[in-house]
């Protein structure tokens, strides 16, 4: 039996899921996307099969399917209106693989694209009974203008869903970080609030930063103690990694509970989630990524994730 991982070449927590698949005895195969209508077949008739180079793969030698971080298919037209025609019909089909490959997906793909969505997360975690910090989405001057009258303290600013630009293909992404700003800071942009739609929350105080990673019903937790380094205090992932202390946590039961129901609630078998713990001992939820980084935590924490995500795709009752 074969586990398929969907994702890009150079997405490094799926190759050491691949690579601690292999060490338990299970073989692999990465399926990128961007090497599809080119250099890979898929059929479907009764059954898929895949074809890459010389390996073949029928749905029948699938035991799972580990999907984080696909690449799109990539056409070698140069006519412009075929090369979209080709992609379009080429992504279409591969967003059908979910309900023709049935074995488990971690994390099915549709689930995957919905529990994106930082509303709809913020209303699931609500519902479940986590706390929240009081939120507004959208790119009404009006409304954000209102929020931030009605109440007191600072605010985070922060990105709907991308936290990077590509700006420059030589040097890279550029980082759009979490900014903390004074009720006087956002009156002076708001007129620049209709260009992109934002996300303005309450500034939440921080003793420390979580990071809880679930793996079907395991909970890995990891204490980011971000206000110890000027550059991380608003946004770990500004990050100084080794001036900023990591460490196992252990979660309230209450609190890990309601982690495992928000994976479940999304649909998800995986989720990396940022929470604050504030100075009075409060958990404040921030989001959920369903395709999260996990590498970096697992080599200053000793945290077995890596080898949890390959048990659950060997059995996936987790």
């Amino acid at each position: 039996m074969t586990v398929i991982a969907i994702t890009g070449e150079t997405d490094l927590h799926s190759l050491e899921v691949m690579s601690c698949l292999r060490a338990k005895g299970v073989d692999t195969f990465l399926l990128d996307f961007s090497k599809f209508p080119r250099d890979l077949e898929i059929g479907f008739r009764q059954g898929v099969v895949i074809r890459s180079g010389d390996t073949t793969i029928t749905q029948g030698q699938i035991q799972s399917v580990l999907y984080r971080r696909p690449s799109m298919p990539q056409v070698a037209s140069q006519d412009p209106c075929i090369r979209e025609y080709v992609e379009r019909e080429s992504q279409f089909f591969l967003d059908a693989l979910p309900h023709i490959i049935l074995v488990p997906w971690v994390s099915d793909p549709d689930a995957v694209r919905i529990a994106m969505r930082k509303p709809y997360q913020l209303i699931v975690a609500r519902r479940l009974g986590f706390h929240i910090p009081e939120t507004i989405f959208g790119n009404s001057q009006e409304a954000v203008e209102q929020f931030i009258s009605s109440r007191d303290g600072e605010f985070a600013a922060k990105a709907v869903h991308r936290t990077y630009i590509r700006v420059d293909e030589e040097k890279g992404p550029l980082g759009v970080y979490t900014q903390r700003l004074t009720r006087e800071q956002v009156q002076r942009r708001l007129d620049r609030v209709r260009y992109c739609p934002l996300i303005f929350q309450e500034y939440v105080p921080k003793e420390f930063e979580l990071r809880v990673t679930v793996v079907g019903s395991q909970v890995f937790t990891c204490a980011i103690h971000s206000q110890q380094n000027e550059r991380t205090k608003v946004d770990w992932r500004n990050y100084d990694i080794p001036n900023t202390p990591h460490e196992v946590y252990k979660l309230p039961d209450r609190v890990s509970d309601l982690c495992i129901a928000l994976v479940q609630q999304l649909g998800l078998m995986f989720g990396a989630i940022d929470m604050v713990v504030t100075p009075d001992g409060e958990y404040v939820f921030l989001e959920i990524n369903p395709v999260g980084q996990w590498l970096w935590i697992e080599e200053l924490t000793k945290l077995p994730i890596t080898s949890s995500i390959a048990d659950l795709l060997i059995d996936e009752k987790g």
